[in-house]
């Protein structure tokens, strides 16, 4: 059964520099008028670094999830920037090559992910080595918490095994 909401009022209630709130007004396919939250971010460039085998990821400190987490680089894609230009600020590696966009949660988030992904020959030492056999695991046993970059992951598998059945 499909579900349709037709959007007929906003009104932004926060904004601050690096999102902003609108609770909107829409009316349901019955007739009945509810209310909706979005929530509008930057768009967002993020880069897969692979070493080999290996994907590259950061331990970063995240207070909402009570301690650190394993992710790749990402940043703010600025007003008029294209995404390719946003990923060239991160790039540590070889020239990147795009692998499509997600849309984390586009029930109440306006943000679009750009992935991409590059070689990086000498990783640093902040930089810790997944096995890329071992991605999925990873995310199941909840060492990979980030979902933008469990869907990136996603992505760069299916366009490998696109890849690979193109050479067969």
């Amino acid at each position: 059964m499909s579900h349709t909401e037709t959007y007929v009022a906003g009104k932004k209630v926060f904004e601050c520099a690096d999102f902003s709130i609108r609770h909107d007004q829409v009316e349901l396919e019955n007739g009945r008028l509810s209310r909706r939250e979005v929530i509008f971010r930057p768009f967002q460039a993020l880069l897969l670094l692979l070493n080999g085998e290996n994907i590259l990821l950061r331990k970063i400190e995240r207070p909402a999830l009570g301690g650190a987490c394993l992710e790749a680089p990402c940043a703010p894609i600025l007003s008029g920037q294209s995404p390719q230009l946003a990923v060239q600020g991160l790039n540590l590696g070889k020239e990147p090559r795009s692998l499509g966009i997600l849309r984390p949660s586009p029930a109440i988030l306006t943000e679009r992910v750009y992935v991409f992904a590059a070689s990086m020959e000498q990783p640093g030492p902040d930089w810790q080595a997944v096995p890329l056999a071992c991605w999925e695991d990873w995310v199941a046993r909840g060492q990979i918490k980030d979902m933008r970059l469990a869907a990136a992951l996603s992505l760069l598998a299916l366009q490998n095994d696109l890849e690979q059945g193109a050479e067969k």
